[in-house]
């Protein structure tokens, strides 16, 4: 292959080799950005998914707390409601009781006297009846109104918590958008410094490249050279041979010494 043809074809070779290298580092950015962005994305998921549990344990908590408030006010309820009723059961009993002891005191009366007796007895019975259905009434809707206030007070809590839970939300994913966002800017700096430096590495390779390609160009042009000179070299001590030889031999004459033609 002539000199020209190889050069062209190391130059072809180191080209290929220059496009390949700026191929390959052009792979690798594009899958190291893929791969951080994934892993971006994969803590962003795990962020918000460690997030939306937290708010779920701290509305279980709340709930329960709720729940153990509401069964502490019923029960203190359900116990006011027992010892006013045993208070009216006893107040009863010792009015009952007293009944009993003026129905005694009735017997010694007269048949009229006793009857009577007996009619204010059956009067103040009712009167008795009437006023324990009233008090049971009362204390029931006692009781509904603080099941009531219980109820509204445990949903004003729960819409609180809410509210509070989405803001706190709200500046949790703010914070973490913005740390997000300043990460990714120093990623993308990080790379362009990385690629910058990619660009300078292969310009220096392609410089010293171009360099060993000179001096090649210079050793290959030395070499043809020095072929070439020896090449001369050679042709002309085997033409000097040859006229030595043709000089020696004796079949030629020299005819005219002034013109030099030598003749058989």
């Amino acid at each position: 292959m002539a000199p020209r043809g190889k050069q062209n074809l190391k130059r072809q070779e180191q080209e290929l080799m220059a496009n390949a290298q700026h191929v390959e580092a052009k792979r690798r950015y594009e899958q190291l950005v893929k791969e951080e962005r994934q892993s971006l994305d994969t803590r962003l998921a795990e962020r918000e998914r460690k997030i939306q549990e937290d708010m779920e344990a701290a509305l279980q908590r709340e709930r329960a707390a709720l729940e153990a408030e509401k069964e502490k006010a019923l029960r203190d309820h359900e116990e006011e409601f027992q010892r006013r009723e045993k208070e009216f059961l006893s107040q009863i009993e010792s009015e009952k009781k007293q009944l009993e002891s003026r129905a005694k005191e009735v017997l010694t009366l007269t048949e009229k006297e006793k009857a009577d007796m007996q009619k204010r007895a059956l009067i103040c019975k009712k009167l008795e009846e009437t006023k324990l259905k009233r008090h049971e009434k009362e204390l029931a809707e006692v009781r509904k109104a603080e099941e009531q206030k219980i109820k509204e007070a445990m949903k004003d809590q729960r819409d609180q918590l809410k509210r509070e839970t989405h803001v706190k939300l709200q500046l949790e994913r703010k914070r973490f958008e913005n740390k997000l966002e300043v990460k990714e800017k120093h990623l993308l700096a990080r790379k362009e410094a990385e690629l910058e430096q990619v660009r300078r590495d292969q310009e220096e390779e392609v410089s010293y490249m171009r360099k060993k390609t000179e001096q090649r160009k210079a050793q290959m042009k030395q070499q043809i050279h020095n072929q070439l000179q020896e090449e001369f070299e050679f042709e002309r001590e085997k033409m000097a041979r040859e006229y030595e030889r043709e000089m020696c031999d004796p079949s030629w004459v020299l005819v005219d010494s002034v013109a030099g033609v030598l003749v058989e």
